[in-house]
């Protein structure tokens, strides 16, 4: 202890005392092991350094400046990718060691420097970024605040003075020394921040290269390979093929259809024994290889492969395998099981080979492999395919089925479950009676529901089924004097009668109120026969409410549907109206938005009005003779024309005319070649007819300039002055041959190549490759100043002729240039494409086109990173310059993209580019939250990229993003729980979870371990 006093107005201070030894005997009872169990202190000082760290220099660097780890951050990562066995002390002691490698802040003499060349980028609104040694980044954001702080106000008007003598605007980058100045405009290489190849390598496909070596090397000393051979495994085409093969099968990226001609090619050439070595390894990337083969192979009956694979991995691994195929290959239309109360699976066998088993004998073999392996049902969808066995197949027992049933799952649930999946109640099936009496649950809930929607449908044999559990329902002649064949004389509807129809909703409304359900509006009914595209139904509605509803009530409904229809209200069901009625709820949840829906919108229009919809009402300030014109729907405009119930010259909303429309919904996009300019159904004789029709009705136009602005060369002079004139009598006459007719381009002879797919498998020999290139390039060079850009360059199909397949796969009608230059990867054909007119190619990045791939989208698909790089150094969006307008076609949604089609190059190369950076990923940096919120920026993000690579089994695109991000092993683990992924889950726990990992999300289909059901069928409790 140290005193103190005061001496003539002074504090001072007096000797410590001195401290007595300590004795032997307390040393050893301060050191015995009660008293350590304590954590022990570490001893005060630096740490000892530990020479490994120096070989993983670049990667320490990359982590703890380009992606601005803290020390601690950086210990967990290197020490969960690498095991080295350093501390953090030991990490913060190395950084210290070379602190001017890994310096994170800007001195003042650097920020005077950098001033001018931000003053000038300012003044024509360039953001400025510094990056300090090529590594660490100051965004633009802190670069906007840093300056104001280092620079006086004394000097600020010198360094103004400065950043205007000289051009620095102009310059991407300002280099210097170990500072460098740049804007977001800058080349892709520069902004590029490159992954360590340390990193790549612990990615799965790469770290299991040595054991897939050793199987080479044990296969050609099988086939007599010598010594000088075994010294060139690593580049045969042994280990490359085994190696593209493994890594397709471990991130999911093998169809279907390939892995199943790949079985048969093993069988075929003997390999069948290898194969079952190879799957017998213990490493990850074979484990998850085994898992998505899974399907294919129970697809195949493939019991002995099965077994092999059950036998090394257990059941926890692969018993949800039957369930899930069931639910991918037997459930028939899977959008009808979507909306469910649980996770229905997307299809996962697209190929047309493997309908060749029929669909009973696949049944059989799903219901057999369950009893076996005795796979219990855990959720409601599994409980419905043991239903569904037992019940569309007799595949199963219903003994069997009892006792692998879970005990804790509703059986409302499992009825509602199994009602949206096969759009059928359990009754309407032979045993539906034995099902009930067994199981003594309520089947009978929705029986007058079943019976409405089978008299609806004209489905006669529902309707056998279902009607001997009714007292109340009775048809016209008795039950069996319903017609097989589907006719006016032999409907449903009409055996019912209006009477009978009436009973029949009067028994299904009282059933509906009595379990709490909410009764359908008289418009569900037409909406569910909209659906179905029945009139004939329809018509019999119609009859029914006239019969038992008033005049005016009926012509209300009929024009509510019309306008509901007309002004695409009608998509989903009756969701758009807000209702939530039981019968909407069974049969519209899984209803999307089609094409097929909008096409029937118009007759069905036709179809109201002929029964009393009334035109005369207005939506808004819509009109309906202006909606049916721009629904290309003459024989409805033409029949709204004739009722003459108000003015043919009223200006809609955008104050135009219905003949205004007319012109401005079938002008054309004008291409260079003439037989590409008709489209479907234009100049047909309904069409003309209709015209003529508005012409007599003293139809005039409204907006001759507005329609026709920037079309007027391709027209012919005539004809425009005839719009200008208003007269509207030439107007009709030359409406066939209004177009002037221009002469295809002539094209250099094959400046490409006439079979665009031949060229993406097989690319040309090097010397071929480059005429071709040179003479496109020439060619563009000379015809780049006279062609217009935005039309041609973007519109004209290039000299390439792809077939409809491979368009249709790419989501395409035709290529122009630009596009195929992207999908044959030539970045010197977009270099020259680009040099012509940037600014309109910049904002071509921007435009979405529905159902059309975007040209960044494109070089995702081509895994071209040259071209990649050519649109980023033409105006693809950096990812400080995110807007909503270009969230499609921005770096996360390439990203997304990238993830989708299985590219790991692309999605590196993305993530380089800041795809994941903080303000382009819904978390920054350090966010270590273990919360099991799911962000959801967007409709378009509806799930984070870790978790999108989970669901789809990327196994290597999940090892990247965690190497990227380790705080998304979290989201990662969950996900690998919700989508049930045993193997990423047992190896994100192994390898990625330093600590105790959060409890996984208790949902709907997540519940306790399985519980026997007694076969005696007692209801569960």
């Amino acid at each position: 202890m140290s005193s103190s006093g005061v001496k003539h107005g002074r504090i001072t201070k007096k000797a410590r005392d001195s401290r007595r030894s300590t004795s032997n005997q307390l040393v050893k009872c301060a050191s015995t092991p009660q008293a350590l169990t304590s954590a022990v202190q570490a001893p005060a000082g630096r740490a000892k350094p530990i020479k490994n760290l120096t070989d993983y220099d670049v990667v320490i660097k990359y982590y703890y400046l380009t992606r601005g780890y803290t020390l601690e951050q950086l210990h967990g990562v290197m020490e969960i990718i690498f095991r080295i066995g350093a501390t953090v002390k030991q990490y913060g002691g190395y950084i210290s060691a070379n602190k001017e490698n890994f310096r994170k802040k800007v001195t003042r003499e650097e920020w005077i420097k950098i001033a001018p060349y931000f003053y000038a980028c300012e003044q024509v609104e360039k953001e400025v970024a510094v990056k300090i040694n090529g590594l660490y980044v100051l965004p633009p954001s802190t670069v906007k605040k840093e300056i104001p702080r280092n620079i006086t106000l004394s000097q600020k008007p010198g360094l103004l003075r400065q950043s205007q003598q000289g051009d620095l605007s102009e310059r991407p980058i300002f280099p210097l020394g170990r500072i460098e100045a740049y804007t977001t405009s800058a080349s892709s290489q520069h902004i590029c921040q490159k992954i360590p190849t340390k990193v790549l390598n612990q990615l799965p496909i790469f770290s299991s290269e040595k054991l897939l070596l050793e199987v080479c090397r044990a296969q050609i000393k099988q086939k007599g390979g010598t010594s000088k051979e075994l010294s060139r495994v690593a580049n045969s085409g042994y280990f490359k093929y085994l190696r593209v093969l493994l890594y397709k099968l471990s991130n999911n990226l093998a169809e279907a259809y390939e892995i199943d001609e790949l079985l048969d090619d093993i069988m075929k050439f003997g390999y069948w024994s290898s194969l079952k070595e190879l799957l017998s390894l213990n490493i990850l990337s074979i484990r998850m290889a085994a898992e998505n083969m899974l399907p294919v192979l129970v697809v195949r009956l493939d019991e002995d492969l099965i077994h092999h694979i059950f036998t090394l991995y257990g059941q926890d691994y692969t018993g949800r395998v039957w369930y899930d195929t069931f639910l991918n290959c037997c459930l028939g239309d899977e959008d009808l099981a979507r909306g469910t109360s649980d996770y229905f699976p997307e299809k996962i066998i697209p190929g047309p080979n493997f309908w060749r088993i029929p669909d009973t004998k696949l049944i059989e073999f799903i219901a057999n492999g369950i009893k076996r392996y005795q796979a219990y049902a855990r959720t409601v969808s599994e409980s419905v395919v043991l239903l569904a066995c037992c019940l569309r197949s007799s595949a199963m027992e219903l003994d069997t089925m009892l006792a692998l049933l879970p005990r804790s799952v509703s059986w409302a649930d499992i009825e509602r479950t199994y009602t949206k999946a096969f759009h059928e109640s359990i009754l309407e099936r032979r045993s539906g009676r034995e099902i009930q009496r067994r199981l003594k649950v309520n089947f009978c809930l929705n029986l007058h529901l079943f019976i409405l929607k089978s008299a609806l449908t004209n489905n006669e044999d529902a309707l056998r089924n279902l009607l001997p559990y009714s007292s109340r329902i009775t048809l016209n002649g008795g039950a069996g004097g319903l017609q097989h064949t589907r006719n006016t004389e032999g409907f449903v509807w009409d055996k019912l009668g209006v009477e009978g129809f009436n009973i029949l909703m009067g028994a299904f409304v009282e059933e509906t109120l009595a379990y709490g359900g909410k009764t359908p509006s008289d418009i569900c009914l037409f909406d569910f026969a909209f659906n179905w595209n029945d009139t004939d139904s329809g018509g019999f509605l119609v009859r029914y409410y006239k019969a038992y509803r008033s005049k005016d009530y009926v012509a209300n409904m009929l024009t509510k549907m019309m306008w509901a229809m007309l002004t695409d209200g009608l998509r989903c069901g009756t969701r758009s109206y807000g209702l939530d009625c039981h019968f909407c709820s069974l049969f519209f949840t899984s209803r999307k938005k089609s094409d097929s829906l909008r096409y029937r919108q118009p007759r069905w229009c036709e179809f109201f009005l002929e029964n009393g919809a009334d035109i005369s009402a207005k939506y808004g300030t819509k009109l309906p003779l202006h909606l049916a014109v721009e629904k290309w729907a003459p024989r409805l405009s033409l029949l709204i024309l004739r009722q003459g119930q108000f003015d043919v010259n009223t200006l809609n909303e955008d104050q135009c005319s219905p003949l205004d429309l007319f012109v401005l919904e079938h002008k054309l996009t004008i291409t260079r070649y003439p037989h590409q300019r008709c489209r479907c159904g234009e100049d047909f004789e309904e069409h003309r007819v209709f015209l003529e029709h508005l012409v007599q009705s003293g139809a005039q136009l409204h907006k001759q300039d507005f329609i026709f602005e920037g079309k007027r060369r391709e027209l012919k002079p005539a004809f425009v002055d005839a719009l200008l004139a208003s007269d509207i009598g030439l107007l009709v006459e030359m409406w066939p041959d209004r177009w002037i007719p221009l002469s295809p381009i002539i094209e250099p002879s094959n400046p490409l190549s006439e079979d665009l797919e031949e060229w993406m498998r097989n690319p040309p020999q090097e010397a071929d490759r480059a005429r071709r290139v040179a003479t496109t390039n020439n060619y563009l060079k000379f015809e780049g100043p006279q062609l217009d850009w935005h039309r041609d360059l973007f519109r004209i199909p290039a000299p390439v002729k792809p077939t409809e397949s491979f368009l249709h796969q790419i989501g395409m009608r035709s290529l122009n240039y630009l596009e195929t230059f992207i999908l044959i990867g030539e970045p010197t054909l977009l270099h020259t494409a680009f040099s012509f007119y940037r600014p309109e190619t910049s904002t071509m990045f921007c435009l979405c086109h529905e159902n059309r791939l975007s040209l960044a989208q494109l070089a995702v698909v081509a895994g071209n990173n040259r071209c990649l790089d050519m649109l980023q150094d033409n105006g693809l969006q950096t990812p400080w310059s995110l807007t909503p307008v270009c969230l499609s076609n921005s770096y996360r949604a390439l990203l997304y993209f990238a993830i989708e089609i299985g590219d790991i190059d692309i999605t590196k190369r993305l993530i380089e580019y800041g795809a994941l950076a903080p303000g382009n990923h819904h978390r920054g940096l350090g966010s270590d939250s273990e919360d099991d919120s799911d962000f959801s920026e967007s409709d378009y993000f509806a799930e984070t990229e870790v978790q999108l690579a989970v669901r789809l089994g990327r196994l290597d695109f999940i090892a990247l993003l965690l190497s990227y991000d380790i705080n998304l092993r979290y989201k990662a683990r969950r996900a690998a729980v919700r989508h049930n992924r045993r193997t990423i889950q047992d190896w994100l726990d192994e390898n990625w979870m330093t600590k105790p990992h959060p409890n996984p999300p208790q949902t709907r289909d997540h519940i306790g371990p399985p519980q026997q059901l007694e076969a005696s069928g007692s209801s569960p409790s």
